[in-house]
């Protein structure tokens, strides 16, 4: 600490963020009443490539962590397992503390362990919110944004937001990852996207909900179909149908099945997909009913192409969709604007009151 004293004129950007996240490891530290760890961590301030050094360290836990093996995490830093094993080995002596157990051929974290490996994740957000704030000073709309969310919601309404928000913003790079509703927790939880939105109501208490609103489930047919002049339809109803649903590691298929539980009704399946293409296909076509939300069928709908009919069921009547992130993580602001440009999107689509 004494040479950034003495040396104002040569303090890195690294150096600056790490006597932040100091800052926050002695709150971090103290709170978890670790302070050996703490003390340790005091003791790799002086050097600059020290403070290098012991970040590629945490980062080698984080990584072997989080895909089980250090031989899986060498491949993804592209450096050998024995570096691997060695950095980590190196990091335990410098904390005085075991950071994984030896005797499991998967990578299984001690208590020790689990607490550094928050810590990287906590000086990795707070350094990427650093810069990305820095950039937004300088008047510069630029930064990269990563948000998970479901295929089928990417439709021409959603579309059509991104092309304003890209032309207020062209400097801003995003990138969407699509995946179902336990990839897009999966990837919040792990930092690997900033925000994600899915067709659900998540219970995991890591996760904060920015925003849920009622997206019921509903039958959709053809025009030509006997439902489609109907008020509402039973699941009793829909038992005398052949269905198109998606498999049961989609959300919706399992919301479905809480249906048919709770009111001990059987449907019958007659066509199983991934593709939400082919189950509108499926009903457009007369073949049958699919059970799906007005957001993953806007055009077909508005077209008169097909017709949605609400369910009775508590269980299918109440699903939503939410705009997740992680709790506690603070956003940097080009991913704020993003957030806030989706939640308005999504009240004006969604918002049935």
């Amino acid at each position: 600490m004494n040479s950034l004293r003495t040396r104002p004129n040569r303090v890195s950007v690294a150096q600056l963020i790490w006597v932040y996240c100091l800052a926050d490891a002695r709150m971090w530290f103290q709170v978890t009443r670790h302070e050996p760890c703490l003390n340790a961590f005091v003791a790799m301030l002086p050097l600059e490539s020290s403070l290098v050094s012991r970040r590629n360290q945490l980062r080698y836990l984080y990584e072997s962590s989080r895909l089980g093996t250090m031989r899986a995490a060498s491949e993804k830093l592209e450096v050998e397992p024995s570096t691997i094993s060695r950095q980590i080995a190196r990091l335990e002596d410098t904390l005085g503390i075991e950071l994984i157990e030896r005797s499991r051929r998967k990578i299984q974290l001690t208590e020790a362990g689990r607490l550094s490996v928050d810590y990287f994740r906590e000086i990795r957000t707070a350094e990427e919110t650093y810069l990305s704030n820095i950039e937004d000073l300088k008047s510069v709309k630029s930064g990269q944004v990563v948000v998970s969310l479901g295929d089928a919601m990417i439709n021409e309404s959603f579309q059509a937001m991104l092309d304003h928000f890209l032309d207020e913003n062209p400097n801003l790079k995003v990138t969407f990852r699509v995946g179902g509703a336990s990839q897009i927790i999966s990837s919040v939880l792990e930092d690997e996207s900033h925000f994600g939105a899915i067709f659900h109501v998540t219970t995991e208490p890591r996760i904060s909900i920015r925003l849920s609103l009622p997206q019921p489930l509903q039958a959709i047919v053809s025009p030509a179909h006997s439902f489609a002049q109907r008020k509402s339809v039973t699941l009793d109803d829909l038992s005398q149908e052949p269905l198109a649903l998606p498999p049961e590691s989609f959300q919706l298929r399992r919301i479905v099945q809480q249906a048919e539980r709770e009111q001990e009704v059987f449907l019958d399946c007659a066509l199983e997909s991934e593709s939400f293409a082919l189950l509108a296909w499926f009903a457009r076509s007369g073949h049958g009913v699919t059970i799906l939300n007005d957001a993953l069928l806007e055009n077909e709908l508005r077209s008169g192409k097909l017709i949605a009919v609400p369910i009775e069921s508590s269980v299918l009547g109440s699903s939503r969709i939410s705009l997740i992130s992680r709790a506690g993580r603070k956003l940097p602001l080009v991913a704020q604007r993003l957030l806030i440009h989706m939640e308005r999107y999504f009240k004006q689509s969604f918002d049935l009151d």
